[in-house]
């Protein structure tokens, strides 16, 4: 009796233990499939720093090379600022938001980063270090502001051309043949700016 007892206990906590794997199995399928799908880049490191997981966008983003999980994140990426960016979350168990500069090459990149400490019970044992790249956003902005810096310069020289004849024009001495030059050289500039 006791032994039949025992043995529908144990054919019980098998049933729930295999149902427990295969949710815990189909959970952690989800989240590979989405931490794939996400267009980012996003690593998870552990307290010790060792990266435990990666997405292919920050396989390319970072350049990593080889198998990068169970290696020493500045092994893996190789740059001291993302290292600083996750110590401090580490440390703080807050949310840090920094923009770092890549250097490959000739070529530069600006990613904005968010390293996100995985908390427990107030103790950090890990971050997701997530990051996008705004190198394009970027470069539309330098681009913006070299623009209204060069539109902003035409628009002072013919500006100040027409400011310095017209207070010419204001003295009482000026010849006739003087104004007539000057006057034409302000339809001329002032021309420019149509």
């Amino acid at each position: 009796d006791e032994l039949e007892e025992l043995s529908a206990s144990l054919a019980d906590m098998s049933q729930t233990l295999k149902r427990n794997i295969v949710e815990i199995t189909e959970q952690n399928s989800r989240l590979k499939a989405v931490f794939r799908a996400v267009p980012g880049g996003i690593l998870a490191i552990d307290s010790h720093e060792t990266v435990t997981m990666v997405n292919p966008a920050a396989e390319e983003m970072f350049s990593i090379v080889g198998k990068p999980e169970g290696r020493h994140f500045l092994e893996v990426v190789k740059h001291a600022k993302l290292e600083a960016v996750i110590r401090e979350a580490l440390s703080s168990r807050a949310l840090v938001e920094r923009e770092i500069t890549l250097h490959r090459g000739m070529e530069e990149s600006f990613l904005q980063v968010f390293a996100v400490p995985i908390v427990s019970d107030s103790a950090a044992f890990g971050v997701i270090l997530l990051a996008q790249d705004i190198t394009r956003i970027r470069k539309l902005e330098n681009m913006r502001s070299e623009f209204a810096a060069n539109v902003s310069h035409e628009l002072k020289t013919p500006l100040t051309i027409i400011g310095g004849f017209i207070d010419t024009l204001k003295e009482p001495d000026i010849s006739r043949k003087d104004t007539e030059r000057f006057l034409e050289i302000i339809s001329l500039e002032s021309e420019r700016l149509t």
